[in-house]
């Protein structure tokens, strides 16, 4: 499957931000080797970041990944919450207009990997997670001003 794991790789022994990193590499090679275009990692606004934009045929999918050492504080994706999602969302508006993808179909997916010290590391795949809701944004707010970017990719 061409996964980024490597057996030499004591997941438990590393930090948080590195377990991170990882399953964002190994998130974006099972997503080429699923068929997906990477078009951009790591696209942060002020509201946040979107870990990976990819193309999926004609969609665009925005992809949260979470990864875990264990399971000790449960399933990678019940971090997600609602505030999060709603922060998400706000880049998200910032990609599709920055990108000028005003009219394409997107969604977004949830990669969660789970790492082992003794299995390669669980993948699942969650696609469309949400249906994107319009944003209410207050009276006199200037949504331009507030799509600075950094990205890679």
């Amino acid at each position: 499957m061409g996964v980024l794991f490597r057996e030499d790789v004591f997941v438990m022994d590393l930090e948080i931000k590195d377990i991170g990193d990882l399953g964002e590499k190994i998130a974006g090679q099972y997503l080429k080797d699923k068929g997906y275009s990477i078009l951009s990692n790591h696209y942060t606004t002020r509201w946040g970041e979107i870990d990976l934009v990819v193309q999926d045929q004609e969609e665009i999918v925005f992809v949260e990944v979470k990864s875990r050492s264990n399971q000790q504080f449960g399933m990678p994706t019940e971090s997600i919450t609602e505030q999060k999602l709603n922060r998400l969302i706000k880049t998200i508006h910032c990609y599709l207009q920055e990108k000028c993808f005003n009219e394409a179909s997107y969604r977004i997916d949830v990669i969660s990997i789970i790492f082992s010290s003794v299995t390669p590391p669980a993948i699942q795949h969650l696609k469309n997670i949400t249906p994107f809701p319009e944003l209410n944004y207050p009276k006199n707010y200037d949504q331009d001003s507030h799509c600075t970017v950094n990205s890679q990719g």
